[in-house]
C-alpha cells in the first residue's frame, strides 16, 4: 500500500512538472526612472503639473498703475515626475502572446501642487502572427510613441504635438513587415474636454480613430483620422423675456461634432535624427491643444435651444536630435494657429484652451510658436543630465471675427530655462 501511495506521489509530480513546462511562467520586470528637474520663466506662465508641462506665457494683465502684473518671473524645483511601472508577460491568450503593462508617477491631478500618485498606464496586448489587441489606458492615436520630440525632462512638447492617454479598445493587423492598419474606439478618462467633465459619457459615443503606419529601420510614417462627438450640458436655462427673475429650463440633447487629421513622420540618417509633425483638428483641449466651441449665430436666445460648433487649429512641430558620443544636441519648433470654425459662432471660452476665465470672449490665442534648443550629456549607461532654452511667443486677439478666429493680436513672450537629471533603472 505505501509502494502504491509513493508510485501515486511520483506520477503526481511529473504531471505537476510537465504542466508547469507546457504553460509560460509569469515575468515581471520593474522600469522607471527617478528624475529631479529645476525651471525658470521670465514670465508668469501656464504651465501645469507642477511647471513640468509648459504651455505658453500668460497675457499681459494691467493693474490700476498701468503695470504688468505678469511680468515677472517664476522659478520651481521638482522630482515629482519620477515614475515607475511593471512590464509583465505571461501564459499565452487565445492563441495570443499575451503583454500587460501599469505605470504611474507623482505628478497628481492636474492644477494641484501636490505630490500624489496617479494612474499614466494601465493595458493589456494581445499578440497574434497578423494582429493585436490592446485594451486598456494607454496613449492616444494620435501620439505616436516612436516619434515624438526629445525634450529635456517631461516636456511633451504641447501644445504643438497632440498629447493623452485614453482608456481605450484598438485591433491592429499588420500586412507585412513595415505596413499597420488599426482602429480604436476611445474613451475619456484623466484628459478630457475642457469644461465639459462627463461630455464624452453623456454622449454616449466614443472617438473613434484609424491610423495606417509604414515603419522601417530608417524610416516611419504615421497617417490618423478620428471623429468624435461631445454633449456640453443636459439642460439649458433662459431668461423670460418680460420678467429676468424668472428661468425656464429645457433638457437638451444637442452635441458638438469635430474630425482631426494627422501626420507624423521620422527619418534616421546616420546620428541625425528628424522628426515632423502635422495635425489639424477641431476641438482639440483634451489633446492639449488649441481650439474650443462656439455657439452657432441665432440659438441659445429666445427659448431657442443652443447649437454648438468645434473652432479647429493646425499645429506643425519639427525637431532634429544628432549623437556625439555622449553629448545628444538637439534643437525643437513648433507652430500652431486658431482658424476658428466653419460658420458664424460666438466663442464660449469655458469649452477652449488659450481662453480667459477672468474676461470671458477675450485673451484668446490666436497664434503661438516655439523655438528650443537642448544638449544632454550622458553621466553613465542610464544616468543623464540636460539643458535646454526655450523661447516661446503668444498672440492674443482682444476679439474675435465672426467665425470665431482671433483677432488684433499682440506678442508675449517667455524664455525658459530647463535642467533636469534622470537616473533610469
Amino acid at each position: 500500500m505505501k509502494r502504491s501511495l509513493n508510485t501515486l506521489l511520483v506520477i503526481l509530480i511529473t504531471l505537476s512538472v510537465f504542466g508547469q513546462e507546457k504553460e509560460k511562467a509569469f515575468k515581471v520586470e520593474l522600469h522607471g526612472f527617478v528624475g529631479v528637474s529645476g525651471f525658470y520663466d521670465s514670465r508668469q506662465s501656464v504651465a501645469p503639473r507642477n511647471s513640468h508641462i509648459y504651455l505658453y506665457p500668460k497675457p499681459v494683465q494691467l493693474d490700476d498703475r498701468g503695470n504688468d502684473i505678469n511680468a515677472t518671473g517664476q522659478y520651481n524645483i521638482d522630482a515629482a515626475h519620477s515614475r515607475f511601472g511593471l512590464h509583465v508577460s505571461g501564459p499565452d491568450v487565445l492563441g495570443a502572446k499575451s503583454f500587460a503593462l501599469v505605470e504611474g508617477d507623482f505628478l497628481g491631478k492636474s492644477g494641484s501642487n501636490d505630490v500624489n500618485f496617479r494612474l499614466r498606464h494601465a493595458m493589456i496586448r494581445l499578440s497574434w502572427e497578423k494582429s493585436y489587441l490592446i485594451v486598456g489606458q494607454y496613449w492616444h492615436p494620435l501620439f505616436i510613441p516612436e516619434s515624438f520630440p526629445l525634450m529635456i525632462g517631461l516636456d511633451p512638447a504641447i501644445p504643438f504635438n497632440p498629447f493623452a492617454r485614453n482608456a481605450q479598445l484598438k485591433y491592429g493587423v499588420k500586412a507585412s513587415d513595415n505596413l499597420e492598419l488599426n482602429a480604436a474606439l476611445v474613451a475619456q478618462t484623466d484628459f478630457k474636454n475642457a469644461g465639459m467633465p462627463t461630455g464624452d459619457e453623456m454622449s454616449q459615443l466614443p472617438e473613434l480613430d484609424v491610423q495606417l503606419k509604414y515603419k522601417s529601420k530608417q524610416f516611419l510614417l504615421a497617417l490618423t483620422a478620428g471623429v468624435k462627438s461631445l454633449k456640453p450640458m443636459l439642460s439649458e436655462q433662459f431668461d423670460d423675456a418680460n420678467d429676468p427673475d424668472i428661468k425656464y429650463t429645457y433638457a437638451t440633447d444637442e452635441k458638438v461634432t469635430s474630425y482631426h487629421l494627422s501626420a507624423i513622420t521620422k527619418i534616421n540618417i546616420s546620428d541625425l535624427t528628424v522628426k515632423a509633425g502635422y495635425t489639424y483638428g477641431g476641438n482639440m483641449s483634451n489633446m492639449v491643444m488649441l481650439g474650443g466651441v462656439g455657439r452657432k449665430a441665432n440659438t441659445g436666445i429666445n427659448n431657442i435651444l443652443s447649437e454648438y460648433a468645434a473652432t479647429y487649429s493646425g499645429s506643425f512641430w519639427a525637431d532634429l536630435q544628432y549623437n556625439i558620443g555622449k553629448v545628444q544636441t538637439g534643437v525643437f519648433f513648433g507652430h500652431s494657429k486658431a482658424y476658428g470654425a466653419r460658420e458664424d459662432v460666438s466663442i464660449l471660452w469655458q469649452y477652449s484652451i488659450g481662453g480667459s476665465s477672468t474676461n470671458p470672449g477675450s485673451s484668446t490665442i490666436g497664434s503661438l510658436y516655439s523655438v528650443s534648443p537642448r544638449v544632454d550629456f550622458v553621466l553613465a549607461k542610464k544616468t543623464t543630465l540636460g539643458l535646454q532654452y526655450a523661447y516661446t511667443v503668444a498672440g492674443y486677439g482682444d476679439d474675435f471675427d465672426s467665425q470665431g478666429t482671433p483677432i488684433n493680436t499682440t506678442d508675449v513672450e517667455n524664455h525658459r530655462i530647463t535642467v533636469s537629471m534622470l537616473y533610469k533603472f
